[in-house]
């Protein structure tokens, strides 16, 4: 994925393994929130804003009132309350629903092959 292909309000997944088989997909889904929301005085500032949308909400939130309050649009109904930055070089590890499908077709095939 790159900056080009990002459109705010998409919702795009990253695709992720807890061990060195990768025979266990973790998928986090995110919505992208824009580009550089907030002015940063940090050097490298992670500029990609990304809302994750888990699938399950906990039972209370955290420190999120400032983010909906700056944000109302954003940061309402299903979802995280703060927002999950990212550097550029980042980026390639989302993709499109087109995507994830095409990656959990690699991985069916993969697993079926070492059956």
């Amino acid at each position: 994925m790159t900056e080009q292909e990002l459109v705010v309000g998409e919702t795009y997944f990253m695709v992720t393994y807890p061990d060195s088989s990768m025979r266990t997909p973790i998928i986090i889904t995110y919505e992208y929130l824009g580009k550089n929301l907030l002015d940063s005085e940090d050097e490298n500032p992670a500029p990609y804003y990304f809302r994750c949308l888990p699938a399950f909400l906990p039972e209370s939130t955290s420190a999120g009132a400032d983010w909906s309050e700056k944000f109302p649009e954003l940061f309402r109904d299903w979802g995280e309350d703060v927002p999950t930055a990212f550097q550029a070089d980042k980026l390639e590890g989302f993709c499109t629903i087109e995507g994830l499908v095409a990656d959990l077709a690699k991985l069916r095939d993969r697993l079926r092959s070492r059956s």
